[in-house]
């Protein structure tokens, strides 16, 4: 990333609208531009860009930095993505750790923490950028997939443990068998969509051949790499990629008392890890 900018605007955004505080460092890090809050929706962006505009922080001077809030910030980063600002979403615990503990827990405050974390850690950001349509509609196809198998499992374990009642009920059977059935229909159609749009592009359609000439890599484990790989901040090392998905064994020793098994935590994203786990089965 290259030097860093004459601005750094901090954002913390939550459902209904978005609190907002710009930061400068001369001689020494302050806050230039007190927080303020807006909708989260488009009249609150433009109201949020014009705000910027007569503060005099302009485009090429500042860079934006907020949390992952999950869908909560989508509009807002494409909006100011299409407006051409540089734009840096973080890890929320990578943001809590570089600040001390304190009793004041506000938006006004976090937004401003916000800030200063973009300036103190400025060169280990990396800007958004934007994942394309069909990668987009393939995460969500996936999100809803795995959704339909749960609901699945769920409705079986009833129905195994109705059928070995003293007194069954058959309506309750039935229904339960016909959401089963209904939900593997449904749960074939999204893979048939999902192999339909990965193949409308000649790139994506060859990374997920390749990926699925790995042993027992199909086309669902090929489908959430694909995700994976396209959401990765930065360049892709194996390292990396093991600590992301949370597979990657760390020692857990200290002297000659403590010394036990290398361990993964389990973070990251748990369907690849069980993808991985029933493709070595």
């Amino acid at each position: 990333m290259e030097n860093r900018p004459e601005f750094i605007v901090g954002i913390d955004v939550s459902s209904e609208y978005f609190t907002c505080a710009a930061g400068q460092a001369k001689d020494k890090w302050k806050i230039s531009l007190l927080p303020q809050d807006f909708d989260n929706k488009t009249s609150g962006f433009n109201k949020f860009s014009q705000w910027l505009q007569k503060a005099g922080i302009e485009k090429e001077k500042a860079v934006i930095c907020m949390e992952k809030t999950g869908v909560y910030n989508e509009l807002l980063v494409a909006f100011l993505c299409k407006q051409g600002y540089r734009v840096c979403v973080e890890d929320p615990i990578k943001v809590k750790k570089a600040f001390k503990p304190h009793g004041i827990k506000s938006d006004s405050v976090d937004s401003k923490q916000i800030a200063e974390y973009g300036w103190r850690f400025f060169d280990q950001l990396h800007y958004w950028k934007p994942l394309s349509e069909t990668i987009e509609k393939v995460k969500t196809l996936l999100s809803v997939r795995e959704d339909l198998v749960k609901a699945n499992t769920a409705d079986k374990n009833r129905l195994h443990a109705f059928r070995r009642k003293a007194y069954r009920v058959q309506l309750a059977e039935d229904i339960l068998e016909s959401n089963i059935a209904e939900r593997d229909k449904e749960i074939k159609a999204i893979e048939k969509e999902i192999d339909k749009l990965i193949h409308q592009l000649p790139y994506l359609a060859q990374i997920f051949r390749n990926l699925q000439t790995i042993p027992r890599c199909k086309l669902l484990l090929a489908a959430n790499f694909l995700v994976f790989f396209h959401e990765f901040d930065g360049e892709i090392t194996y390292k990396k990629a093991a600590g992301r998905l949370g597979i990657c064994p760390y020692e857990h020793s200290s002297g000659s008392s403590i010394k036990k098994r290398a361990k993964s935590f389990g973070h990251g994203t748990g369907t690849i890890r069980k993808l991985l786990h029933l493709a070595a089965c």
